[in-house]
């Protein structure tokens, strides 16, 4: 995948990061946080879309996901994955760096949707 992105939620905010470049070179990766009203989802979408990023992957925590999901399914394609699946080691959590792990193994091939 050339553009995908990884999402990492919360209660009232989450963080994105999105991964560009061929799978033959390091990617780059631009990160930012949204909150989870319906504007600011649709803010996600736009920032999405006008960077050609068309699947993003998101950890099923809690019921955070389901407005995420909501909106940003109207115009791309989200993989929602069982959070146990994907945890991180311990010690090592940060929605920043979790949503680019999500995003890097989106990238590779190596995520499995609920």
């Amino acid at each position: 995948m050339e553009v995908c992105a990884g999402i990492d939620g919360a209660k009232r905010d989450f963080a994105i990061a999105m991964l560009s470049g061929t799978s033959q070179e390091e990617p780059s990766c631009e990160t930012k946080s949204y909150g989870t009203t319906v504007p600011e989802l649709r803010k996600c979408l736009s920032w999405l879309l006008e960077n050609n990023c068309h699947t993003v992957v998101l950890e099923s925590t809690g019921s955070y996901w389901i407005p995420i999901w909501n909106v940003l399914s109207e115009g791309v394609a989200v993989i929602v994955v069982n959070a146990e699946h994907v945890k991180a080691r311990r010690g090592e959590k940060t929605d920043c760096l979790d949503s680019r792990r999500l995003a890097e193994r989106l990238r590779v091939g190596d995520i499995r949707g609920s």
